[in-house]
C-alpha cells in the first residue's frame, strides 16, 4: 500500500472511532435524560413520602437554571422534613440564584430557626442582606452576634469583623479581629489587618 493509501486508511479508522464514541456519548446522555424525566414524573405523582433520590432532581434543575422545578422539589422535601435546616438552606440558595431575594432571606432565616448551630447559613444571610438590603444593614450585626453567641465559630467572627470594616467602625472591627486572632494566632493576614486598623486610628 502506498504512503497516501496508509494515511487515508488511518484517517478513516480515526473518524470511525470518533463517530462510535460520539454515538455512545449521545446514547448515554439520552438515557440519563430519560431517567431524570422518569424520576420527575414519579416525584410529581407521589411527592410524599419524599424519597431521598428526588434530591438529584434539584441539582439537575439548577444546572439547567430550571429554578421552579428545584423549588418545587425542595418544598415537597420540606413538607416531609419540616425541621431539616439543610433543605431550607438549599432552598435559600436556589431562591438567590433565581433572583428571589425575599424568598432566599425567608428560607435562610428558617434554616437558622431550625438549626441555630449551623455556621454557613449565618454568613450566607449576612452576605445576602449586605448585597441587597443595606438600608437594614444593622440586621447583619444582630444576626452575626447571634451566630457568635450560639456557635462561637471563628468564620462568623470574621464576617462580622468585615462588616464593621465595611461601615468604618474601627473600634468594633478591631475587637472582632482580635477575637479571631486569639483563635488563629498564626493567621498573618488577620494580624496585618489589625495593624492596619490601629495605624489608621
Amino acid at each position: 500500500m502506498s504512503k497516501w493509501g496508509t494515511i487515508i486508511l488511518a484517517s478513516a479508522f480515526a473518524v470511525a472511532i470518533i463517530g462510535a464514541v460520539t454515538l455512545r456519548s449521545r446514547k448515554n446522555t439520552n438515557t440519563k435524560s430519560g431517567n431524570e424525566q422518569q424520576l420527575l414524573r414519579e416525584f410529581r405523582l407521589h411527592p410524599s413520602p419524599f424519597k431521598p433520590e428526588y434530591m438529584a432532581l434539584v441539582d439537575t434543575a439548577r444546572d439547567a437554571k430550571n429554578y421552579d422545578t428545584a423549588i418545587e422539589v425542595l418544598k415537597a422535601a420540606a413538607l416531609d422534613e419540616p425541621k431539616n435546616a439543610f433543605i431550607f438552606e438549599l432552598l435559600g440558595d436556589v431562591y438567590q440564584e433565581q433572583g428571589n431575594i425575599a424568598g432566599a432571606e425567608a428560607a435562610y432565616r428558617r434554616a437558622i430557626l431550625d438549626d441555630a448551630g449551623g455556621v454557613v447559613v449565618y454568613t450566607k444571610l449576612a452576605d445576602l442582606l449586605w448585597e441587597h438590603d443595606r438600608q437594614h444593614a444593622a440586621d447583619i450585626e444582630v444576626l452575626l452576634r447571634q451566630g457568635i453567641a450560639t456557635t462561637g465559630h471563628v468564620n462568623i467572627m470574621k464576617r462580622l469583623a468585615r462588616y464593621y470594616s465595611d461601615i468604618a467602625d474601627t473600634k468594633h472591627a478591631l475587637e472582632l479581629w482580635t477575637m479571631v486572632l486569639k483563635q488563629e494566632p498564626n493567621n498573618t493576614a488577620v494580624a496585618d489587618e489589625i495593624a492596619r486598623l490601629k495605624k489608621g486610628q
